[in-house]
């Protein structure tokens, strides 16, 4: 079949149920963005760091690691809790206890409660994966690829929208001091405001999602169609007026409700045993879930009933040796050294962004022109990705496309450390060379998230049919912890170059620049 007869054979995508599961799935970079821009400054008015601004991107990288720490620990328990009580609560709690998280996040004045409600972000934030499971499920074969490419729009989306509401909203009682600076909250809780507007987001996705997501897990669904159905027939039989037969010249009133007196037809017809009778309806065979082994043998094969479908026949899971093939294995490996090397420049942005231009080198920006940049980019990189990268991966194919992608982070570090080196060059002064130059980095920077859809592409071309579902969660994972041990490892080099001075303090450049080094190697090796 060729793609025009696909195309028009697709299944149209349930737009509803889509929209909210990818409004619930961007509460996710939202909340893990919007912090960002003001973290620094965040930290340093805990007191946690003694006036040492050497310090400050060690302990801001705890800060930001717990979120992904905290996710990478639950995301299974949040998957498993979704296959007994079923997609939709699980889901649901994801948006309303970041809700709650976000608002004591932004009420905390101490460095450990920011710690504590940062890994509760993290925590509510670990059913995301559900989310996808969910897509899976109101999909198929014929539209699972459409729905599939919103991700990738949403989270783009998402790091757009956090932060430049994080920079933008950031100590408003300092920067509208006749409306803001009025408020006593906003005065004693500088960062409370954008954290409260995240939080309000999460909090209509959640109502949103309570009022109109439905339920998708088979199991629930199948037994809510029973019941329905038990109750139709139930009703069906209480309308109808008892029937009377004539047997041997004795009267006999049938009870509809009485199944055990009703015979099948076809074994009546050929002459049964008289110990013998086959109800129409068979105990037990009411509540039985589809596509249990149960359910398919329950039928013999005397009644012409429909063979059973290769899914039903084959769902069970291949064993791991089957799974993870030497194919699939170095796709997750290079999934694994994209997750921590794009986490890593994330965080060093706001940190090579905020730091004071003397003696550290830094470009000594205010929070909200850190937002302002990062939010404008992330706006500019959506529509890059839509209109043109996008026509490149279908061109050039996955495997070639994240090789590139994964090479141009080499140039992200390179840029990072010649703006520095440029700045203490100029005296401390961000001059318009250095902001050309970091007008080329950020360029750069656009093919990261072509990267990541590289890798979606080449998962799903690896991932043993009947297994998607534990390659998704098993790359989910790999994911969270490498996101999660990136941020500490970028800031503690960072602090760790400016307070010895190692390499002229650009130490953490050289290394992470060593590390793309060692990924463009591995991309190398990817099947053709």
């Amino acid at each position: 079949m060729d793609a025009q007869v696909m195309e028009q054979t697709a299944t149209p995508l349930p737009k509803l149920q889509l929209a909210l599961t990818l409004l619930i799935q961007s509460t996710e970079p939202i909340a893990a963005t919007v912090i960002y821009p003001f973290i620094p400054e965040f930290v340093k008015s805990t007191g946690i760091t003694k006036g040492d601004e050497t310090k400050t991107g060690y302990y801001a990288g705890v800060i930001e690691s717990c979120f992904f720490v905290s996710e990478a620990l639950v995301c299974v328990y949040w998957g498993r809790a979704s296959d007994v009580v079923g997609r939709r609560p699980v889901l649901l709690l994801g948006p309303l206890g970041l809700t709650l998280a976000m608002l004591g996040f932004g009420l905390s004045k101490t460095f450990w409660s920011l710690v504590l409600f940062r890994c509760f972000q993290g925590t509510f934030d670990g059913n995301i994966g559900v989310g996808r499971t969910l897509m899976m499920e109101i999909t198929d074969s014929t539209n699972r690829a459409d729905a599939l490419t919103y991700i990738p729009i949403m989270w783009s989306l998402g790091i757009t929208v956090g932060p430049m509401v994080g920079g933008l909203l950031a100590d408003p009682a300092q920067r509208w001091p006749n409306v803001a600076g009025k408020l006593a909250l906003l005065r004693e809780y500088p960062y409370f405001l954008p954290c409260a507007a995240a939080a309000l987001y999460s909090f209509v996705v959640f109502v949103a999602g309570y009022l109109g997501l439905k339920e998708t897990l088979p199991s629930i669904v199948n037994s809510k169609k029973d019941r329905r159905n038990l109750e139709e027939t139930e009703s069906l039989f209480s309308t109808s007026t008892p029937q009377t037969s004539q047997c041997a010249g004795a009267e006999h009133v049938i009870n509809p409700s009485d199944t055990s007196m009703i015979e099948d037809t076809s074994t009546s017809a050929s002459g049964p045993s008289p110990n013998s009778k086959t109800p129409l309806i068979r105990p037990g065979s009411q509540g039985r879930r589809y596509g249990s082994p149960a359910s398919d043998t329950s039928v013999s094969s005397s009644d012409n009933s429909p063979a059973p479908s290769p899914s039903a026949t084959n769902s069970t899971t291949p064993p791991y040796s089957e799974i993870f093939t030497p194919r699939l294995r170095i796709v997750l490996i290079n999934y694994c050294f994209l997750n921590f090397t794009d986490m890593c420049y994330c965080v060093l942005i706001p940190l090579v962004y905020s730091t004071s231009t003397s003696p550290f080198g830094g470009l000594g920006f205010p929070p909200h022109t850190i937002g302002l940049i990062m939010g404008t980019f992330s706006l500019v990189n959506a529509f890059v990705q839509m209109f043109g990268l996008t026509k490149v991966l279908k061109k050039i194919g996955p495997r070639r496309m994240y090789q590139i992608a994964y090479a141009s982070l080499f140039f992200d570090f390179l840029g990072l450390w010649l703006v520095r080196v440029m700045v203490k060059w100029e005296g401390g002064k961000v001059t318009g060379a250095v902001w050309a130059v970091l007008m080329v980095q950020l360029g750069f920077a656009c093919l990261i998230n072509t990267a990541f859809n590289a890798t979606s592409l080449l998962v799903v071309e690896s991932a043993h049919p009947r297994a998607l579902g534990v390659v998704n969660g098993t790359a989910q994972m790999m994911a969270c912890i490498t996101r999660g041990l990136a941020p500490m490892t970028a800031s503690s080099l960072f602090s760790l170059s400016l307070g010895k001075n190692i390499a002229g303090g650009y130490l953490v450049d050289f290394v992470l620049m060593g590390v793309v080094v060692v990924g463009i190697g591995c991309s190398l090796r990817l099947h053709k």
